[in-house]
């Protein structure tokens, strides 16, 4: 009954189901009942089947002990009911039982795993309730047990992807995938059930045969080469169970079967958490203080998120902040640190729990910029009467609070450029003003201001005075280097004097090894020292031998500082993910407080406020960047700097050259000329991104298999324009379905063809 419809239905109808119908409305309360009303008649005629074979079951089949056994015929007729009985007792599917039925619409299969003495014996096949039988015999064979199996019995194709087991939750949806080692064709049957219930039956290249209406609602297939797939969505808890893939191969007459199976669970729904306390909807901090957010929720949320700009926070220590996520009262309080904001820190945060979201905006006041390190305060430096060397060189330098603040430098009250004298550097925080040729009339009192901020370097150049008894000026200075630096000492010395000349450390003659080395170059006697260390630390004299008499040219102290920072692994770079790539270096000290890094790109300075650009800090050593979507434009000579602001000219440098190939592929391939008959030509179109690639770079493959020279009749390749080539395929038929593929170096271009019949 439907609302105020009656109907009868009768399953599996025969012969006997032949006659005339009627309905009838009757009043039971009556005696005798009586007929209110009385239907006309309907006459039903049950025609009988007269089945016939495209490929009839085999009368007799032989087999031995733990053969698998393939009872398999195709009908004419189209959805005939099959039921296989042996000995005369009903089949049935079941997962417990050897025996497994398949059937599409006019391919039915009956298959014996692993037979013994027992299955032996008379198997029937019948089509619904028709008086037609069709009768087969299995013999089992009394050769020895466990005798091999003929290969020609065996299954070619593999399972090579089975189902997994998954867990959902109630509303999402479940995505089942097989992949097999070969391609699917519409030749495959894949019978999809759920409890050894019939879902639905479909070919290898995704078409739809039958399907459960009642049970299936919303689903998709899609097969992809070698996978298929079934997506069902919006699932509930009546999709739990254990789900089957059936594939059946039938050629030729002749069947093969393949099953995978998994347990699919549907967790049932619970409530989500609620926002009790959200996000302020605007904070406004200035530069340099502390981001604080807080959100309270009613439970502890099973899934909770933080974003920035909708990029996900993690907890992280870089050079210029940190970053805290703070969980408390049983999850359900969650806060949100960030140490020192800079401007880049501001924008929009959201606070993820479960499905609900908290917004805020935060607004960051820019701080001016201001001196970490300011320059000294006075130089003095000496110099000779004589000409000056152009390499005499004065240079000032200050440290900055941010990288992009500009400063100027004054000469007493005139603002300097950079020309032949003077040189103004920027890089990083890093500001420094060089005087090139110093003679007395630099001695001034040089400025650097910041806005309002002015910082005052009083330079003196004065000159010394030469001793007329041995026409030398002795020298002294005191420098100072790092662990793992070189230095260089050169004094200028008489042209007939230089054979007379020798260094002396802390009063003993200088040993020469091969990293501390002497030579003589234009007149200057030159020490050289590699890779300084602790050792080298002491003071070095040149002295000339005169008659017994030791005259000093030169006196050098040296100090040499430990390393507070330096590159421990050199700089690389890895793809993490298909369009996401990281260059990593790691240093020997944290990268907090007075040390900074920044990153160059063929010399220039990397924007890190770009979109595409990210940096983190691991374990506070380990300094990474990331580039999404990157591309043959991202190729170059990448710098990592790191640096302290104690001695910012004391700098380490890791580089790394990158090179990313560009894909000759400008476009994918796609056909041209789109009504196909078997006795017409297929034309597969594809662009380059240059028109200096010629026909013989490509190579071809279907299938996998490079297309040969005797080929080329079927297959014609040629150049249609500049930067454009086709495939033409000759006398298309079905069997030139396939996967074809054109390759180009490390490069590949592929369209997977179908649907040719």
């Amino acid at each position: 009954q439907y609302n105020n419809e009656f109907c009868v239905k009768i399953n599996d109808c025969c012969v006997q189901d032949s006659g005339s119908y009627k309905a009838a409305i009757v009043d039971q309360s009556s005696e005798p009942v009586c007929s209110l009303l009385t239907t006309n008649a309907c006459q039903l005629k049950v025609n009988q089947i007269d089945v016939q074979f495209v490929t009839p079951l085999e009368k007799c089949v032989k087999a031995k002990k733990d053969d698998t056994v393939k009872l398999y015929c195709e009908t004419v007729q189209e959805n005939l009911v099959p039921k296989w009985y042996h000995n005369q007792v009903f089949i049935q599917n079941s997962a417990k039982s050897n025996k497994q039925i398949f059937s599409t619409p006019t391919q039915h299969l009956l298959i014996l795993n692993d037979v013994t003495e027992q299955d032996s014996g008379q198997y029937k096949l019948k089509f619904g309730n028709s008086g037609q039988e069709y009768y087969t015999q299995v013999i089992l064979d009394n050769g020895p047990f466990g005798a091999p199996e003929n290969n020609n019995n065996k299954n070619k194709t593999q399972i090579t992807l089975p189902l997994k087991d998954c867990q959902i939750r109630e509303g999402q949806n479940v995505h089942l995938e097989i992949g097999l080692n070969r391609i699917l064709t519409d030749q495959d049957v894949i019978e999809v059930k759920r409890n050894s219930e019939f879902l639905l039956l479909s070919t290898g290249g995704g078409n739809l045969t039958n399907y459960d209406q009642n049970f299936m609602k919303d689903f998709e297939l899609d097969s992809d080469g070698t996978k298929f797939s079934l997506s069902i969505k919006n699932c509930d808890k009546s999709f739990d169970g254990e789900y089957e893939f059936n594939l059946i191969e039938m050629d030729a007459g002749q069947a093969n079967a393949l099953r995978t199976k998994c347990t699919v669970s549907v967790l049932s729904y619970s409530p989500k958490c609620e926002i009790v306390k959200p996000l302020p909807r605007m904070v406004r901090i200035d530069e340099g203080e502390v981001i604080r957010l807080e959100c309270e929720l009613d439970k502890k949320a099973e899934r909770s998120v933080w974003f920035h700009n909708s990029l996900k926070i993690e907890p992280v220590v870089n050079q210029w902040s940190k970053i805290d996520l703070l969980v408390e009262n049983q999850g359900k309080t969650h806060k949100l640190h960030v140490s020192n904001a800079s401007v880049k820190c501001e924008g929009t945060y959201q606070f993820h729990a479960d499905d609900k979201i908290s917004l805020c905006e935060v607004k960051i006041r820019p701080a001016e910029a201001k001196f970490v390190q300011k320059p000294p305060q006075s130089i003095d430096f000496d110099i000779r009467e004589e000409e000056l060397e152009e390499n005499d060189t004065l240079s000032i330098d200050c440290v900055l609070s941010k990288n992009s603040a500009p400063v100027k430098w004054f000469k007493q009250d005139q603002e300097l450029e950079t020309n032949e004298k003077y040189e103004i550097i920027s890089e990083g925080p890093i500001r420094c003003l060089k005087i090139f040729n110093l003679d007395p009339t630099d001695s001034a009192d040089y400025f650097c201001s910041i806005g309002a901020d002015v910082c005052k370097t009083k330079v003196n150049v004065t000159e010394a005075k030469i001793d007329k008894k041995n026409n030398y000026v002795p020298t002294y200075e005191k420098i100072s280097a790092h662990e793992g630096k070189s230095i260089i000492l050169e004094v200028e010395v008489g042209e007939h004097d230089l054979d007379r000349t020798k260094w002396f450390k802390d009063g003993t003659f200088l040993t020469i090894n091969k990293r501390v080395t002497i030579e003589v170059c234009d007149n200057k006697q030159v020490l050289k020292i590699d890779k300084i260390m602790k050792d080298d630390e002491g003071i070095y004299e040149l002295y000339l031998i005169e008659n017994q008499e030791k005259i000093l040219i030169s006196c050098v102290e040296l100090s040499v500082k430990e390393k507070t920072i330096a590159i421990v692994r050199k700089l690389s770079a890895k793809k993490v993910e298909q369009s996401l790539l990281k260059l990593e270096c790691e240093v020997s000290a944290p990268l907090t407080g007075n040390i900074k890094y920044y990153w160059l790109k063929n010399g220039k300075e990397i924007d890190l406020d770009k979109k595409n650009v990210k940096t983190r800090i691991m374990n506070e050593r380990v300094c990474q960047m990331f580039i999404d979507k990157f591309d043959h434009d991202d190729s170059g000579l990448y710098e990592f700097v790191v640096f302290d602001l104690q001695e910012p000219e004391m700098k380490e440098v890791s580089s790394f050259r990158l090179e990313i190939k560009q894909n000759p592929f400008k476009t994918g391939m796609k056909i041209v000329n789109s009504n196909m008959t078997e006795t017409k030509s297929l034309k597969i179109e594809f662009e380059t991104i240059n028109n200096e690639i010629e026909i013989d770079d490509f190579k071809w493959k279907k299938d996998g298999k490079e297309l040969d020279d005797d080929e080329r009749e079927k297959y014609k390749f040629r150049k249609t324009g500049k930067n454009t080539f086709c495939l033409e395929i000759q006398d298309i038929k079905k069997k030139d379905n396939g996967l074809y593929e054109c390759n180009l170096g490390e490069f590949s271009n592929k369209l997977n063809l179908s649907g040719i019949e």
